[in-house]
Parts: C-alpha cells; structure tokens; sequence
C-alpha cells in the first residue's frame, strides 16, 4: 500500500493481494478531515467483501462534510457492493 497525503487530498493505492483494511482505517482517521480521497483497487483483487461496509462507514465519517471521493480500478462485482453501500452513484 502506499499513501500520499497533501494539500488535502490523501491517494491510497491498493497493491496486489491486499487485505490491511485495518491499515486503511487507520490512515483515514489520521488524515481526516480531507476534501478528496482517490483509493487505487487496481490489483487489490483479494480485498474481502466483508470489509467493504468498514471501509465506507470509514470514509463517510473521516470525510465531514463530504469529500470528492474516487475509486479506480475497481471490479464490476466491488463497483455493485459499493453502489449498493452507498458510498458510489448509480
């Protein structure tokens, strides 16, 4: 994994077989509040599913007010269970 935080934006890129959801957490609490939060899956296939609902409440509080928040590299199935969590837009 690997965090870049400046200016108010925090990029978080996932590497490949990742699953520190714990670790994701714990940079968003430390970073917050920030006005725009890119997290790269790109690779991260292995992120369990039952993290998911972790990492959006994570997102949502550590964010106020609402930050532009950007996932890349997500898989169709990551993209549903996140449309369904309410963290990304139909």
């Amino acid at each position: 994994m690997h965090v870049e935080a400046r200016d108010g934006t925090v990029e978080i890129r996932l590497g490949e077989g990742f699953d520190d959801v714990e670790g994701i957490v714990g940079i968003l609490k430390s970073v917050a509040p920030f006005s725009e939060l890119i997290v790269d899956f790109t690779g991260a296939y292995d992120f369990p599913d039952l993290s998911f609902p972790s990492f959006v409440e994570t997102v949502k509080q550590a964010s106020g007010t609402g930050p532009c928040v950007s996932l890349r590299g997500l898989t169709p199935h990551q993209s549903r269970l996140l449309r369904y969590l309410g963290l990304l837009r139909s």
